[in-house]
């Protein structure tokens, strides 16, 4: 009996009940709420010779870009080529992307799925992990091409679009397609206000444009939805910067301290969130302390180079910590002999500047600058090299007219207060 999911995909799932956990499982990771790992043990327990829950299950892990994470995800993607049951097309699609993801293969991973997408577009699953992986690889232009390629495949009345609309609208925003974006975003929350991906891509838009003060009241006002996501701090932390932007040094310290700090950093994403903003208000002359378990976890993980963009955040918290050794063998992972030397440059660059030699600092993150993209991250994360960028110029000396070149770059998403106190911090 051919079973099919609750958008119309069909499955190998042993029973009614078990496709609809499956599908509860999707749905929660597209939203990024409830207990989308809880499920998916209970359906590899019960379920043992259904292949997907086990291939989903690996994708949480290699969410986690540890070692660790990758170790389970490899026994999870051991198991099903050991097991000999018939895969259908979706599941092998979706175990060579995990395969490649878990090899470090991620833009293969991508492509792999892309085009499965491409005769699967109500696959919510597969456009979920795509756009992440577009996401860590940098690649804009499958950020957006990949959902809204699907997006038409999904009508306007149906539940599931207003995911997909999401999708597409942070794509949108990365292009710097601002008014498409909002538009997107609209439709999204319209159908769904608590869609936290939905509330990141709009929040986005608001930050691109410089309309902070709208950014602040969208984001506090629509917290009640959102927050209960496992993806909120991050939301908070957007809302830290508009917090930022008006001057309001004292409601972004309390949104560190309280719920971005509230999360245990035992996985990137949480890392990040801590770290970036630590040092965003450090350019402002504003110096706040890592807890002890952040910094424990970035020295435990300073050999591992699973991610540019993660190593990079590494730097910065090691550097805030005075952890320069663990700081050093993160930047001896971009040596000629890497994978990536070209990033090598960039995470000299912070550490020079936490150093205080400023004029080396600016001549590596010049150096780096073409490359930043491609480490991964939003246009609104990457801010961090260009304003670092631009203290450290102000602080070595650097001609005004190279500095405000560097402030022209940008004349909507830095307030002109937060540009003048970076400048008068220096």
């Amino acid at each position: 009996m051919t079973r099919f999911d609750r958008w119309g995909l069909a499955s190998a799932a042993p029973s009614g009940d078990a496709a609809a956990h499956f599908d509860d499982a999707v749905l929660d990771l597209c939203l990024m709420a409830g207990q989308p790992s809880s499920i998916l043990a209970d359906l590899v327990e019960t379920e043992s010779g259904w292949t997907m829950p086990h291939i989903a299950f690996a994708y949480l892990d290699l969410y986690a870009q540890t070692v660790e994470g990758n170790r389970s995800a490899a026994g999870r993607l051991d198991e099903i080529d050991r097991s000999g049951v018939d895969w259908t097309a979706r599941e092998r699609a979706h175990a060579e992307a995990a395969r490649q993801w878990h090899d470090g293969r991620i833009v293969g991973a991508l492509e792999t799925l892309a085009r499965w997408l491409d005769g699967a577009p109500r696959d919510l699953l597969a456009l979920r992990i795509s756009q992440d992986l577009a996401f860590f690889t940098g690649d804009r232009t499958a950020l957006l091409a990949v959902p809204a390629g699907a997006l038409e495949a999904w009508s306007s009345s149906e539940a599931g679009r207003g995911i997909v609309a999401g999708m597409v609208a942070f794509g949108l925003e990365e292009q710097g397609h601002y008014a498409q974006a909002e538009d997107r975003a609209h439709e999204a929350l319209a159908d769904n206000p608590s869609d936290p991906w939905a509330v990141h891509a709009f929040a986005h838009v608001l930050e691109m444009q410089g309309r902070s003060d709208e950014g602040a009241d969208f984001l506090r006002t629509s917290a009640p939805q959102w927050s209960p996501s496992f993806f909120a701090s991050h939301n908070w932390w957007h809302l830290a910067l508009f917090r930022i932007e008006r001057d309001d040094f004292a409601g972004a310290l309390d949104l560190l301290r309280g719920p971005i700090d509230a999360m245990t950093p035992t996985i990137w994403f949480e890392v990040v969130n801590q770290v970036s903003l630590r040092w965003r208000l450090g350019l402002l002359g504003i110096d706040i302390a890592l807890g002890p378990t952040l910094v424990d976890v970035l020295v435990e993980r300073a050999d591992e180079h699973l991610s540019v963009f993660n190593d990079l955040h590494a730097v910065l918290g090691l550097a805030l910590a005075g952890e320069s050794e663990a700081m050093e063998r993160v930047i001896a992972g971009y040596g000629p002999e890497s994978a990536r030397p070209e990033a090598g440059a960039l995470l000299r660059g912070f550490a020079d500047f936490a150093a205080g030699r400023y004029g080396d600092a600016a001549r590596h993150l010049t150096r780096a600058h073409a490359m930043t993209p491609s480490i991964g991250g939003s246009n609104a994360q990457r801010d961090l090299v260009d304003q670092t960028l631009l203290v450290a110029t102000v602080r070595s000396g650097g001609p005004a007219a190279r500095v405000a070149e560097l402030v022209a770059t940008h004349p909507t998403r830095w307030s002109a207060g937060t540009t003048e106190r970076m400048i008068t911090a220096s």
